[in-house]
């Protein structure tokens, strides 16, 4: 027994068996066997809780999985227990005899992520449990300077920990979202439309020094697409696209599991998609630009409306002119999401943001022209676009701290 824990202290301190950026891809499936050494305890680490964090699973099925030994996987389990990051449940079997297989789960409340979203309409700030628990949160309508943003959320950190008396070491991060353009490694927030108050500012540098904890900066749409894959409509698939719709279009795609970046992180800009090559020009430097069709200050222009609500309602009530710009709305997001469907052989689509909401006729009109323009067919009578569930708020701005917890980032 002492020779096999000390082989397993080996395996779990010396040379790694798995990698969890390979794991990324195929969530739902088996686990691949991964090659890099100097990785191996963090990366197995992982590789046990997102399996915990997904199935609830007992010691020998994780062993059983990623193919790691018994021993290596109790070494595991036992460290991070003794973390309190995961808790042992019995799970009663009537129909069984013997003693039964002990379920892990995570302790969703042992750890808990500050977030902060940066938006054009405002500033949230909340925190979240490690299992996506919303514990606080607090909105701010109006938007605010980096110096009072940075002074709010000290304050404000500060005033959370007590009440609900948290230690240092219970907070994982700071988790930051903003419109793009951004670079995610670097945590510069570039030059995102009306906000120039944020222009080339290094955010992640900002918060940590100011609150003395890691931060992540993400695009927003990729961490809505990131909440989707963990708590959404999403938890099983392994490629589908957020789109998002508001004062502007944009989109966070997964591909084989993994968040879709491209060769310098700023991929997925399907509202500078052209879906008219001589059409109406856009701030780009293009024309026909998605954005311009779809976006709520386009589809409200030389309308009586002053809301995607009182639009729908008008069109579902009868209004000739209403009923034709919902329709023409629908024809150009079937427009980019077929487009994205052909290049990325996709599951599903979720539809987020204002346009979610009140739009049974558009849904209705975007899958009929998508079933119809998409290379590969769907099943008769399914739905490849689907409202998201999910509303965009704190737990959104969590998801970068989140997936850094479960995942080795790329």
């Amino acid at each position: 027994l002492i020779f096999l824990f000390s082989i397993g202290a080996l395996c779990y301190n010396g040379h790694a068996k798995f990698s969890t950026t390979r794991m990324e891809r195929e969530p739902m499936g088996e686990p691949k066997r991964g090659t890099k050494p100097n990785h191996m305890k963090t990366s197995n680490q992982k590789l046990v809780l997102d399996l915990i964090r997904r199935h609830q699973l007992p010691r020998s099925e994780i062993a059983r999985i990623t193919q790691l030994s018994k021993a290596t996987v109790t070494l595991i389990v036992d460290d991070l227990i003794s973390q309190g990051l995961v808790q042992e449940e019995q799970r009663l079997d009537s129909g069984a005899t013997g003693r039964h297989p002990v379920q892990l789960r995570i302790a969703g409340d042992s750890r808990v992520i500050f977030s902060v979203c940066i938006l054009r309409e405002g500033l949230r700030m909340g925190l979240v449990s490690l299992d996506g628990a919303v514990l606080c949160e607090r909105r701010f309508s109006v938007q605010t300077s980096p110096e009072q943003t940075l002074r709010i959320a000290r304050q404000q950190l500060a005033q959370w920990m007590a009440q609900r008396a948290l230690q240092p070491s219970q907070i994982l991060g700071t988790g930051i979202i903003a419109p793009g353009p951004l670079q995610y490694r670097e945590g510069v927030l570039l030059n995102p439309s009306d906000m120039p108050q944020w222009h080339n500012l290094p955010v992640t540098n900002l918060f940590a020094n100011a609150l003395q904890y890691p931060a992540m900066l993400e695009r927003d749409t990729n961490a809505l697409a990131l909440e989707e894959q963990y708590f959404g409509q999403a938890q099983n698939l392994g490629n589908f696209m957020v789109l998002q719709t508001d004062v502007g279009v944009g989109s966070g795609i997964v591909i084989d599991s993994l968040l879709y970046r491209g060769a310098t992180g700023m991929s997925s800009e399907i509202g500078h998609m052209s879906i008219a090559f001589d059409g109406v020009p856009c701030s780009c430097g293009s024309r026909g630009c998605l954005e311009r069709y779809v976006s709520l200050p386009a589809l409200l222009e030389g309308t009586p409306f002053s809301s995607w609500e009182a639009l729908a309602q008008a069109a579902d009530g009868g209004d000739p002119a209403a009923r034709e710009r919902v329709e023409h709305a629908a024809r150009c997001l079937a427009m980019a999401i077929v487009n994205a469907f052909n290049l990325f052989d996709l599951e599903k689509v979720f539809l987020t943001g204002a346009l979610s909401a009140h739009c049974k006729r558009l849904m209705q009109n975007i899958n009929a022209q998508v079933q119809m323009g998409r290379f590969v067919r769907p099943e008769q009578g399914s739905q490849p676009v689907l409202p998201s569930a999910l509303s965009y708020g704190v737990r959104t701005g969590a998801m970068p701290v989140i997936h850094a917890f479960y995942h080795d980032q790329r």
